[in-house]
């Protein structure tokens, strides 16, 4: 994890203003990144230093310890809101091939009185990056990123999926209506019938504000209906009216969220 050549002054006082993330037992050749910037660490990683206050993005790529070297597992991550001289500490779960994080203050403490001993071992914040990740997360508070992120306290990358009906043996589909699995597919559309369909795992999903799938108001004229699937108006109304009454601006931070991971925003975009 190497960082940006800084003045001596400036990052010693990074060091002890800023947060702190220890976070032990991560293999080797695990991605992990925070914010903006991604790294493949090495064997002395021990978390990260000089972390600014305010909203982070911590993520991150297990190891394959079972495979080749560069085998690596799904994308997923959670937010932080870190306060100044915060340290947080974490370890690694390697049956999860998840972090858990420290809920005793007296292990934090520990770890806060040798910092020092510990500095060889923390990668410092990507303050080359910051700039970008302020202007991308400018609408997105506290409150706001943890509404979204989902009740798991994890974001993924891939969507956890489960079958939506448990068909193990050949009459669970027959009672259903389905293809039997004995007999050699007689097309495509078989094949794909017997296929079980499924689900996204309660409490895995982002939960984003859910926009109406009718644009126009009920009993709208053909001029309104034509007006509003126009502009979306009436859409993007609904959804403050239902989430973001007090504070409609705060809908820019599930745009901001859109955004910084990558899922298809054409939706909420049009509506702004």
């Amino acid at each position: 994890m190497a960082g940006t050549d800084m003045d001596p002054e400036v990052a010693r006082g990074l060091f002890e203003e800023g947060a702190t993330l220890v976070l032990l037992g991560v293999p080797e050749g695990t991605e992990l990144g925070l914010d903006y910037k991604t790294w493949t660490l090495g064997p002395r990683f021990r978390g990260v230093k000089m972390i600014p206050p305010g909203l982070h993005f911590l993520h991150y790529c297990s190891a394959n310890s079972n495979g080749a070297y560069g085998e690596i597992g799904p994308k997923m991550g959670l937010f932080l809101s870190l306060k100044p001289r915060e340290v947080l500490v974490a370890h690694w779960n390697k049956r999860e091939e998840d972090l858990e994080f420290s809920e005793d203050p007296e292990e934090a403490e520990r770890v806060r009185a040798n910092l020092r001993e510990l500095d060889g071992y923390l990668g410092p914040y990507p303050y080359d990056t910051l700039r970008k990740w302020v202007s991308l997360t400018d609408r997105l508070s506290q409150e706001i990123a943890f509404a979204l992120q989902p009740l798991s306290g994890r974001v993924c990358a891939f969507s956890d999926v489960i079958p939506e009906l448990k068909l193990t043996h050949t009459k669970d589909r027959e009672e259903q209506n389905l293809p039997r699995n004995d007999r050699e597919c007689q097309s495509m559309k078989e094949g794909l019938d017997r296929l079980p369909r499924m689900k996204q795992r309660e409490g895995t999903e982002l939960r984003f504000s859910n926009i109406p799938k009718q644009a126009y108001p009920p009993g709208a004229t053909p001029a309104q209906i034509t007006q509003y699937s126009m502009d979306l108006s009436y859409a993007l109304n609904s959804v403050l009216d239902s989430h973001y009454k007090e504070q409609p601006l705060n809908v820019l931070g599930e745009h901001c969220l859109l955004t910084e991971h990558c899922v298809k925003p054409e939706r909420m975009v049009i509506l702004l």
